[in-house]
């Protein structure tokens, strides 16, 4: 199952999503409980949905999706180990610096 959002209906921002996967709540705290909250993720999973699983669900699995040798090098560098944080932290998580086949493209400025 990859992650996503319904964007334009909803913040695209793929943290909210992680936090909404672990928590069944939108980036207000909103459904109490969670939404149908049997179907939780765990933060393994959560990330799985945005990086492995996405990738297998464009038929890519073999180029994209994981750090590894042969793939496709796109990875971002944020300000937090989004793997450890508390949930409520991943819906203010920065995004420092963005690679695109191993190419920086993106280099937040201190002080923004």
């Amino acid at each position: 199952m990859p992650g996503g959002s319904d964007a334009p209906v909803e913040p695209v921002n793929p943290f909210w999503g992680l936090y909404a996967a672990e928590t069944r709540q939108d980036h207000l705290g909103q459904l109490a409980g969670g939404f149908i909250p049997q179907e939780r993720k765990t933060r393994s999973q959560a990330l799985q949905m945005y990086t492995t699983w996405g990738a297998f669900a464009g038929f890519k699995e073999n180029e994209i999706g994981k750090l590894k040798e042969g793939y496709q090098a796109d990875l971002i560098i944020l300000d937090k180990d989004i793997s450890r944080a508390p949930v409520k932290d991943l819906l203010n998580t920065q995004v420092l610096r963005t690679y695109v086949r191993g190419e920086q493209v993106f280099k937040k400025i201190v002080g923004e």
